[in-house]
């Protein structure tokens, strides 16, 4: 799959030294804990997933 993502995005994972690898095994394992059916530009969700043990929080949107 390919993800696209925000400026805002890439400049947290800099600070948190999150990678993209990162953020595809927590989407691969994580799961939806809140919709945002009315986000806009796209209907959007908040996603839980994990980096090993470390919880990390993705607002993702499928276009």
């Amino acid at each position: 799959m390919i993800y696209n993502y925000r400026q805002h995005a890439i400049k947290r994972m800099y600070e948190r030294g999150i990678t993209q690898a990162d953020v595809e095994a927590a989407l691969s394992t994580g799961m939806v804990i809140e919709d945002y059916p009315n986000d806009y530009p796209l209907p959007s969700c908040l996603w839980l997933g994990y980096i090993g043990n470390r919880p990390v929080h993705i607002v993702f949107a499928e276009s």
